[in-house]
């Protein structure tokens, strides 16, 4: 019930941690390409998306080290999405909550490193 339309045990999201982490303006990459979004369960972090290549970068933005990078995620690109999600599935009520499986990315939910989350 993962959501998704894809054969067993597909990677579906690589996530790689830097034993030294880089400054984001030392990547070179055009900003313009992507969005930014805060964390808003850790405010000091920030999410760079670009959709279309399916790339994340986690960046911290607080008052030291502005600008660090956290992590990088390779994720389904907006093309991926529109393949291989399955359709959405309707809400179940369960003993008079409304419990969502599975809530797709935007930027009215929070974007961690599992793209989406269980919410009941």
């Amino acid at each position: 019930m993962s959501g998704w339309n894809v054969p067993s045990d597909t990677v579906r999201l690589i996530s790689v941690t830097f034993k030294q982490s880089p400054k984001l303006s030392d990547l070179k990459i055009d900003l313009d390409k992507y969005d930014r979004t805060r964390d808003p369960f850790v405010t000091t972090h920030v999410f760079y998306t670009n959709r279309e290549e399916g790339v994340r970068y986690e960046v911290y933005e607080g008052l030291k080290e502005k600008g660090t990078v956290l992590q990088v995620y390779y994720e389904p690109t907006s093309k991926d999405e529109t393949l291989f999600r399955c359709e959405k599935k309707p809400e179940v009520k369960i003993r008079d909550h409304k419990c969502v499986r599975e809530l797709p990315l935007s930027a009215n939910t929070h974007e961690s490193a599992w793209g989406t989350f269980l919410a009941c």
